[in-house]
């Protein structure tokens, strides 16, 4: 029976699920349709699942196969022996069932094969459908059975197409106002072809490098001015550290050149970084005191230069997205006068003064704030938060309640207090032998006690009694 109904019940679901899914998309909710068709998929799987799992009883599904395969009821006679029949004509009977079921095709006694009538009513349904298809979007049946919503994208799209978008230019412009333009977008060009790629690479460098630095006791201030982005306080803690490098012994000139190395691999996105602590690391694992002044001063010049860098590419930045706002104020509006737009004449003098004059005005606290400079812009650029990170610190400094380090001395201060004294019971010596079990019956062991002598008074006389008065067997 699943065989006969099943294509009947798949061909009136799917022209249910495609008409459904068509009106809802002609009216303007797709997703009502693709629901539609979900439920219809899912009533249509359940039925065909209950069918399939509603069989009936073994005796009577071999009748209806010998019936419907004209079997002469030799699968029923196989169900159908009575339980006196001998167990050698069961067992054949049983197998003859077997043999002539096997030998029976499925596909030929049950074809899957529709009725006409279905097939007439699926081709009317299809031929329905694309007739509604044909049909445009303002036809009054349309409108009618898909209601108004139907017609509201084709007018959104004939809106939209006349509509201006943000970066077009308004059609009422002037040739003065459009020369404005052109010139806007030049100049913009000009400072986008200023920015420096490599300045951007270096400052990731230093971040990375400003992580292994931060882990040692001797690099710890230029790791922190590093992580906060004040550079002009990182270059100062170089130059202090070059000057105090003969001042260190030799574990921590070891710990300084291993920070430096582990820095130097960190930094593997700027070269010329990377080198400038890789040879920092090898004069401080030598031991070369002039060298390694040499190399930490060439350090902090590097570290400057990049600093410069990123300045200019920061007043560079502001200056972009001033003249992008510009640009698209002018394109939206299309009434700025020739003279109007502030910065079209921007170039790279006075990018260079803004940059000059943030690099020297960064704050000590690293988000870049400064005094203006000779262009005449400041930075508002501001710091990021980083994650904390372990920090080793040595063993006589400590951080106290407001986050700073201090040193502290651990040597303590004055003479030793007077010692605590206890009184000691004494007992005094016992001049008798103990006796000693293991060494057999009547034997006494010479050497220590067996007991420590220090013990209550009440208990003394009963152990004394105990091993000095042994009891011998008779």
């Amino acid at each position: 029976m699943a065989f006969a109904v099943a294509p009947r019940l798949l061909a009136v679901t799917a022209a249910l699920a495609l008409l459904g899914s068509v009106l809802a998309t002609r009216g303007g909710a797709p997703e009502a349709g693709a629901i539609l068709g979900a439920v219809l998929g899912l009533v249509a799987a359940a039925g065909l699942l209950g069918i399939g799992v509603a069989l009936p009883a073994p005796r009577l599904a071999a009748l209806a196969y010998d019936v419907r395969l004209r079997l002469h009821e030799r699968l029923s006679s196989a169900l159908d022996l009575p339980s006196a029949t001998d167990l050698d004509m069961r067992e054949l009977q049983r197998n003859d069932a077997i043999r002539t079921a096997a030998s029976v095709t499925a596909a030929q006694a049950y074809p899957l094969r529709a009725r006409r009538r279905d097939v007439l009513g699926l081709a009317l349904a299809a031929g329905l459908l694309a007739a509604w298809w044909a049909l445009p979007a303002t036809h009054p049946l349309v409108t009618l059975i898909a209601g108004p919503v139907a017609a509201e994208p084709a007018t959104q799209d004939s809106t939209s197409k006349d509509r201006p978008g943000p970066g077009q230019v308004a059609p009422p412009l002037s040739p003065q106002q459009v020369a404005e333009l052109q010139q806007l977008r030049a100049a913009l060009s000009e400072l986008r072809a200023q920015l420096d790629p490599d300045a951007a690479r270096a400052g990731e460098a230093l971040q990375s490098a400003a992580d292994e630095l931060r882990r040692s006791a001797e690099a710890r201030a230029v790791g922190r001015a590093l992580d906060d982005r004040d550079l002009r306080s990182a270059v100062a803690e170089l130059r202090s550290l070059a000057s105090q490098i003969a001042q260190l012994n030799d574990g921590q000139m070891a710990a300084l050149a291993e920070a430096m190395r582990a820095a130097a691999q960190d930094a593997g996105a700027d070269p010329a970084l990377g080198q400038q602590l890789q040879a920092a690391a090898e004069a401080l694992e030598r031991n070369r005191i002039a060298d390694a002044r040499k190399a930490l001063e060439r350090l902090a010049q590097e570290i400057g230069a990049i600093g410069a860098g990123l300045a200019n590419n920061r007043a560079l930045e502001q200056q972009i997205a001033a003249l992008e706002r510009q640009l698209a104020a002018a394109g939206a509006a299309g009434q700025q006068a020739p003279g109007a737009l502030p910065g079209a004449g921007l170039g790279e003098g006075a990018s260079s003064g803004a940059a000059q004059g943030e690099a020297a005005g960064a704050g000590p606290t690293g988000d870049g704030r400064g005094p203006r400079g000779g262009g005449g812009l400041d930075s508002s650029a501001q710091g990021r938060e980083l994650p904390a990170l372990l920090e080793t610190l040595p063993a006589n400094a400590r951080l106290n309640a407001s986050g700073s380090l201090e040193v502290v001395e651990l040597t303590p201060e004055g003479d030793k207090g007077p010692k605590a004294q206890r009184p000691v019971l004494e007992l005094g010596t016992d001049t008798t032998t103990p006796f000693e079990p293991s060494a057999g019956a009547r034997a006494f062991a010479v050497g220590r006690p067996d007991v420590s002598r220090s013990l209550p008074l009440d208990l003394q006389p009963l152990l004394d009694r105990y091993f000095t008065s042994p009891k011998y067997p008779a």
